[in-house]
């Protein structure tokens, strides 16, 4: 009944992935999210509105988007991808915009020294904290309640990826923190479902760019040599 339940639930992130995998793709996405959901014993899979996200800001809640989760293979298509032009032992992962930490699970299985998300909204942040005790992962996933516009990125991180968290002047000013700080930034920024690339076009060169096996668009960067901030 549970399994029945969240899938009425998310009928607007089914009909979606109906839309762009087609009926058995869909089937098989949802199928796998929540056996993981259902083992664990925890909640990523719940979709939530922009304005149930709990931000009072006017300006930061016209430029974030609604919480939907990423799909685990999706996920795994991308960093497979990247296992090759990385070391992912030596460095972290950061999920910008992580909601209830559904990449930070699908990223545990790769060597990364830690994995870290960065979340605004304080109720998925709850959820994601109460996630990771569910998991017994509290001493490798760590969840950052913070605007991802004023996140002090950390020299050791190595990935940054971003599924279409936040727009505009956020995005933005991300950005600029974390590619026109002291130290140069020398891993990779990926960029699902790339709305405002052109963003990313002001600070970072365009090293891939790629459809996931579930069809999701994925643009993959690293920092211009000499940025201008």
């Amino acid at each position: 009944m549970k399994t029945i339940d969240k899938i009425k639930s998310n009928l607007s992130v089914v009909k979606l992935l109906i839309r762009k995998l087609g009926f058995f793709g869909a089937i098989k996405a949802v199928k796998e999210d929540i056996l993981f959901e259902y083992i664990n014993g925890i909640d990523t899979l719940s979709a939530v509105p922009t304005k149930e996200l709990g931000l009072e800001n006017s300006a930061a809640l016209e430029q974030c988007s609604r919480y939907v989760p990423s799909f685990s293979s999706c996920v795994r298509d991308i960093l497979d991808r990247l296992k090759s032009k990385i070391d992912f032992s030596s460095g972290n992962f950061v999920d910008m915009g992580s909601g209830k930490g559904k990449v930070l699970f699908v990223a545990r299985k790769y060597d990364f020294k830690k994995i870290i998300g960065v979340e605004y909204s304080e109720g998925l942040h709850n959820i994601c904290e109460n996630n990771i005790k569910k998991m017994g992962m509290e001493k490798r996933i760590f969840s950052i309640h913070e605007d991802g516009s004023l996140y002090k990125p950390n020299p050791e991180n190595i990935i940054y990826y971003f599924f279409n968290p936040f727009t505009g002047d956020l995005l933005d000013t991300c950005l600029k923190n974390i590619l026109c700080g002291d130290s140069p930034f020398e891993g990779y920024l990926v960029y699902a479902i790339p709305h405002d690339s052109h963003i990313f076009d002001k600070y970072a060169n365009e090293v891939d760019d790629f459809r996931t096996g579930h069809g999701v668009h994925v643009k993959i960067y690293k920092a211009k040599e000499n940025i201008i901030c």
